[in-house]
């Protein structure tokens, strides 16, 4: 055994071997994370812009609530991304997702009312947009939780997180359309009328009889399939009733398998042409066929066998689920249901006391005519469903919001918009341009918009670096002065381009633009161009 001569300063020291290799390669998880002067350079320069335009342009209320929600968006992904305590940040993941939606709406819809009613400046929504996704990216970016991975598990907690309260407010919903009486005696006389006495008498029922026989034979062969059944008998017996069970299995998968397609056939007799069908067939079959397909006591001796097959197919099926999957596993995936159940009650706490609140706030939000046209229509919604079902659709809707972004950026990975080393960081660098570009339409000064236009560009550049030296040294690395000296680099070109392009802004303008355009027409024309500005960065990055 050769003996370790190193000092313990040595042993400990990152170790140097991913410089000689690819950026991307291999830093344990443990030692990985960015680098954290480049990160903090990410949130300094899109937390001192945003600062700056909001103060610039006013929208301080709109940016900071979308902020909240934007933050809570990033810190929902860190958590879903977590591997150790899984179970309370799977709940902590599916509980931010109530803030995340209402920072984001409302921050959103705060800002569209306000333009409505004039207080605010044509675009202001756009740039609201803008500043709230650099936040968000970040936000990501201090740990680089903006992966396909950590989006994948987010979208399964967000969907499974809006079961719960949209089961329940469909539930609501349909009562106070129905009421619960009316409603299940109307369910009572479909199912009795269709399966069991069906009409008119006189006329087979061949599809639903059928349809009875083919669920039978499927679910019947499910549970024969689940069944020890072989385990539990004697040896001497085993052979006979594994051939038994063999021949029955086979018997029943060709009864569905050649029986479906004869409902096709049935529906052709019961509801297109059964006279020219059952006209052509002799009397007694006709005879028979309309005796054995209109017999209630078969069906519904047909339907308490698909129902007890059913049931008994499902216990079997979810026991075997149990006995495969870890019980930490199982309590995992259960959780958003827990987190779901949770937010569902926020609706019965006080809904009056929540609805009069928002209400109002959009009402004085409005202008005068249609405050009042709002009001009334509200009011009547409200009436009629109640209060705890108005509120309880308003936490649906702001979780299916929420589970419209995480699904967005989902899509945008698998796309390859949101690939790359540092997505968060590329994110608040998307934010940052579309907001500076489209801040010039809301009265900010050029000064402001070309400064803008730098950091923001810093902002990416920094955050691609820390992520490269996060993964080159790793967190115990000391990489502080490099990045300095990347950052200045960066920061002295961007100050020599901002400063030609204002030396030549004077010219260009007096020469080329023309001040007619109307202000719609620039607004797209700029949002558009930043729009392909920032695909073009994502996709080469």
């Amino acid at each position: 055994m050769t003996a370790d001569t190193r000092s313990a300063a040595d042993r400990h020291a990152p170790s140097t071997d991913a410089l000689d290799g690819d950026v991307d390669s291999d830093a344990a998880e443990s030692n990985w994370a960015p680098a954290r002067l480049s990160t903090a350079l990410v949130l300094l320069g899109t937390l001192g812009l945003t600062a700056v335009l909001v103060a610039e342009t006013g929208l301080d209320t709109p940016v900071f609530v979308g902020g909240v929600g934007a933050v809570a968006l990033a810190a929902t992904l860190w958590l879903a991304d977590r591997d150790r305590w899984r179970l309370p940040a799977t709940l902590g993941a599916s509980l931010l997702l109530l803030p995340v939606g209402a920072g984001l709406a409302i921050g959103v819809g705060y800002t569209l009312l306000k333009q409505l009613a004039g207080s605010y400046a044509v675009g202001s929504v756009f740039v609201v947009i803008g500043l709230v996704v650099a936040v968000f990216g970040a936000a990501a970016a201090v740990r680089d939780v903006l992966t396909v991975a950590a989006l994948r598990r987010m979208a399964t907690v967000a969907v499974t997180t809006l079961a719960v309260p949209l089961a329940w407010f469909a539930v609501l919903a349909t009562l106070a359309l129905t009421p619960a009486g009316d409603l299940l005696d109307e369910g009572v006389s479909l199912v009795e009328t269709v399966l069991f006495a069906p009409t008119p008498v006189g006329q087979p029922h061949l599809t639903t009889f059928w349809l009875l026989v083919l669920g039978v034979a499927l679910s019947t062969r499910t549970v024969l399939r689940a069944l020890p059944l072989v385990e539990l008998v004697d040896d001497d017996t085993t052979a006979s009733v594994e051939s038994t069970l063999a021949t029955l299995d086979t018997f029943l998968s060709r009864l569905v398998r050649w029986g479906a397609p004869l409902v096709f056939v049935f529906l052709v007799v019961d509801y297109l042409a059964p006279d020219a069908v059952l006209g052509r067939l002799p009397a007694a079959v006709a005879a028979l066929l309309l005796v054995v397909s209109n017999a209630t006591v078969l069906r519904e001796l047909l339907f308490a066998l698909l129902v007890v097959s059913s049931l008994l197919g499902a216990a079997l099926w979810g026991l075997k689920r149990l006995y495969r999957v870890s019980t930490h596993g199982t309590a995992v995936a259960f959780t958003p249901l827990v987190g779901g159940s949770l937010v569902t009650l926020v609706a019965f706490v006080d809904p009056q006391a929540i609805l009069d609140t928002l209400l109002t706030t959009v009402t004085d939000l409005l202008p005068t005519a249609m405050g009042e046209e709002f009001s009334y229509l509200s009011g009547t919604v409200v009436e009629f469903y109640g209060p705890e079902t108005v509120v309880l659709g308003l936490v649906t809707g702001t979780l299916f919001a929420a589970t419209l972004v995480v699904s967005g950026l989902l899509l945008g990975a698998w796309l390859g918009l949101l690939s790359g080393r540092a997505a968060g960081a590329s994110t608040a660098s998307s934010g940052l341009l579309v907001a500076v570009a489209l801040s010039k339409t809301v009265g900010v000064g050029a000064p402001v918009v070309l400064a803008g236009l730098v950091v923001s560009l810093l902002v990416w550049d920094a955050g691609d670096y820390a992520v490269t030296m996060g993964r080159e040294v790793g967190r115990r690395g000391s990489t502080s002065q490099t990045e300095l000296v990347h950052f200045g680099g960066s920061l002295l070109v961007g100050v020599v381009a901002a400063g030609t392009a204002a030396v030549l802004a004077g010219p260009i303008r007096r020469g080329v633009v023309d001040t007619n355009v109307p202000l719609l027409v620039a607004l797209a024309g700029a949002a558009i161009g930043a729009v392909c500005f920032v695909v073009a960065l994502r996709i080469a990055d």
